[in-house]
């Protein structure tokens, strides 16, 4: 039984006096498990096989480099319990990861941890935007294109604070439920069009684009 069906089962239960009773949590424990739920991430293998769990939990502590505890919570699905946030945070900064060639979405925990709610439909790619006429170089320009793209998170800026340079690299929070897009057309006034070449760092082969 997934998540999901779970949640319907509890949704159609009916409750008798006794079990209409509600509890109250205490706020100290309310606060220690938020305390734990920040030090999580929970992770989804983007296949429709289901992935050798030994393999994996053995796997990604290496290529995190890092310490953390692993749970399986259903299919493909996993916990990740990190030592401190640090760790947490570098592995969420350092993304998007893999794992047998197929892609792993991280999502953090918030509110009370209902993990049936997640919807690892978006991962945050390093972005090169090549092929720019330096008139496009600048962090202005920078935070258009990367809301062309998705939710722009960072920008890569030089000692000038602009993005000059062989290329302009953005952060960008990318939805996988579209196309990812391999170049950009944009006109600024009444200048030509320029086609701007779009590539993704850590891009898996199998991931598509549009044509």
């Amino acid at each position: 039984m997934n998540l999901d069906e779970i949640s319907k089962l509890c949704a159609e239960l009916s409750i008798n006096g006794k079990e209409e009773k509600l509890w109250s949590v205490q706020d100290t424990v309310t606060k220690a498990v938020e305390k734990k739920l920040d030090l999580c991430l929970v992770g989804k293998i983007l296949s429709p096989k289901h992935v050798n769990r030994e393999a994996f939990r053995a796997v990604i502590p290496m290529i995190w480099q890092t310490t953390v505890d692993i749970e399986i919570v259903q299919d493909n699905i996993y916990l990740f319990y990190f030592r401190n946030q640090g760790d947490r945070f570098r592995v969420l900064s350092g993304g998007p990861w893999s794992f047998d060639n197929c892609l792993l979405v991280l999502e953090k925990l918030t509110g009370v941890g209902d993990i049936a709610k997640l919807p690892f439909d978006g991962v945050v790619f390093w972005v090169q935007v090549m092929n720019a006429p330096l008139i496009y170089m600048t962090k202005e320009m920078g935070e258009f294109i990367g809301r062309c793209l998705g939710d722009l998170v960072d920008i890569d800026v030089g000692v000038t604070g602009e993005c000059f340079g062989k290329y302009m690299r953005l952060r960008v929070a990318i939805d996988l439920s579209k196309p990812l897009q391999r170049f950009l057309r944009l006109k600024l006034k009444k200048r030509e069009i320029s086609m701007l070449l779009i590539r993704y760092e850590k891009l898996l082969e199998y991931c598509l684009v549009l044509p």
